[in-house]
């Protein structure tokens, strides 16, 4: 059976890639940003959390928040061309609440992808979670065009998925991109501190700051 191509479809590749630029951005802000990651809202809501319950109080209190999108709605990128964003505040179990209000989060994320040229749509009420539509074109001379994108990356599936192979591949990929020694000593330090979830989205973390497009 043939997917049916809706209009803008043209669109949705150069726009998914302004989209990770933009999470990048929200990183640099203080928010924990994934793409694509997890299962589910709930899976993917759950496992930043236990990351920043593992992480001391003063690392904790320096995060504003959270912003993602799991592999569900990578799923409505492909079909439709455009997703929903989940964001807020964390419920950590051993630093309690932590970040901004759940308000506050969705501002920042609006505005921020609103500034690479992205049409967002948000009512403002924390209850609803915000849309990005990916088909309509690019802003001529956006960061997701000027510039040249690094090749995609796949931390599981193409990656052996064991996860020292994981954090060896990361390794060569930050080198390779420039990062300092030391601060891809700090990146593999960090892949211990927690379970293989929090290794794997530490090595997301870290390529796509990097310049990486990760899947």
């Amino acid at each position: 059976m043939r997917t049916r191509r809706f209009e803008g479809m043209e669109n949705v590749e150069g726009n998914r890639k302004l989209l990770v630029k933009s999470f990048a951005d929200l990183r640099r802000q203080g928010l924990i940003a994934r793409t694509n990651f997890m299962c589910c809202q709930n899976c993917a809501g759950s496992a930043i959390a236990d990351s920043v319950s593992k992480v001391s109080k003063e690392k904790a209190a320096k995060v504003k928040g959270c912003v993602f999108w799991h592999h569900q709605d990578e799923e409505d990128i492909r079909l439709r061309g455009n997703l929903y964003l989940a964001y807020g505040d964390l419920d950590s179990n051993v630093h309690g609440k932590v970040g901004l209000t759940n308000e506050e989060v969705g501002k920042m994320v609006v505005e921020t992808l609103k500034k690479r040229g992205l049409k967002v749509e948000w009512n403002g009420d924390v209850g609803t979670r915000i849309r990005v539509d990916l088909t309509q074109p690019t802003n001529v001379g956006s960061d997701a065009i000027s510039k040249p994108k690094k090749k995609v990356l796949m931390v599981t599936g193409k990656w052996d998925g064991n996860v020292f192979a994981i954090m060896g591949n990361t390794k060569r990929a930050l080198r390779d991109a420039g990062v300092p020694q030391e601060k891809i000593s700090q990146v593999l330090g960090e892949c211990t501190k927690g379970d293989y979830s929090h290794a794997v989205a530490t090595c997301m973390n870290a390529l796509e700051e990097a310049g990486y497009e990760v899947r």
